[in-house]
């Protein structure tokens, strides 16, 4: 899927593609893959959800494996995921889903981003071991070194749809990360992106006012779609778009230093776009 002088490195520009919640959707999580595929990412990123019930081997075939087969993408493009909370800690969901580190959350670097993908299905009051990890690595010189630092994980800090008989507006204690991820400084220069799913809709924007990187929930992949308000909403979250149907999304790196994110919905139409300029300013902050 790369050119001879594109070998997503440094000095070449980098293509992946994002989905998430495909849970027992197959055939929509085909069709948004074949879509994605036409792209030429460089990798796919899910942000988790990948079945429906983690510990069923059956699931995993029909939900997962069988759609990347169809849609040609699971034998020719790297996989990097999340833990979503359908996909949850189970044996079979570790088997199935080999990732790096310890196999929960883990950090990596493509080209100029850094990438820090989160277990949402742990509690730092269960796992204060993630929270030390967060603190380690946004310290760390390949977060502070790279020209973008994107978040992954799967439950959101803050949503605005979920349904009307049931109360979910994020998850508390991913907020408590927040400010773990804001940075500011030179040594901790914080995300530029981060990026949930869990909510079957797409949210889009700073999240609260006062939120130093872009929030976007795309929880799209193919299961049922969240429409309505949450119960108990009073103030929504400020979000800029919002758009209530199946998706997948791309983040395009250009001459290494701007970062475009496109959004498309069920028929391949784009709905959304923004960008991350950094190729006239200093890229160790935003």
């Amino acid at each position: 899927k790369q050119d001879d002088d594109d070998d997503g490195g440094d000095g070449g520009d980098v293509v992946l593609g994002f989905i998430s919640d495909n849970q027992n959707e197959p055939n929509k999580f085909t069709r948004l893959l074949r879509h994605m595929n036409d792209r030429m990412p460089h990798a796919i990123i899910h942000v988790g959800d990948m079945v429906q019930d983690g510990w069923k081997t059956t699931d995993w075939h029909n939900y997962w494996y069988v759609p990347l087969h169809n849609a040609a993408v699971g034998h020719t493009i790297p996989i990097i995921t999340a833990r979503g909370n359908h996909d949850s800690e189970y044996s079979s969901s570790y088997a199935y889903t080999y990732l790096p580190g310890n196999g929960a959350y883990y950090s990596f670097r493509l080209g100029p981003c850094f990438f820090l993908v989160l277990d949402t299905n742990a509690d730092p009051k269960m796992a204060p071991h993630q929270t030390a990890y967060i603190k380690e690595q946004m310290a760390s010189p390949e977060a502070s070194g790279s020209t973008f630092r994107i978040g992954i994980f799967h439950i959101p800090p803050h949503t605005n749809l979920w349904g009307p008989h049931l109360e979910f507006s994020g998850e508390p204690f991913v907020r408590e990360w927040m400010s773990l991820l804001q940075g500011g400084n030179e040594a901790w220069p914080g995300l530029d992106i981060a990026v949930s799913g869990h909510t079957h809709a797409y949210e889009r924007g700073y999240g609260y006012p006062l939120s130093r990187y872009m929030t976007v929930i795309m929880g799209g992949g193919g299961g049922g779609l969240d429409q309505h308000l949450s119960k108990g909403l009073n103030d929504t979250w400020p979000f800029e778009v919002t758009h209530k149907d199946h998706h997948y999304a791309t983040l395009r790196i250009e001459n290494g230093c701007r970062l475009v994110w496109d959004a498309y919905d069920l028929r391949n139409r784009p709905f959304d776009t923004f960008e991350v300029d950094k190729c006239n300013i200093d890229t160790g902050l935003r």
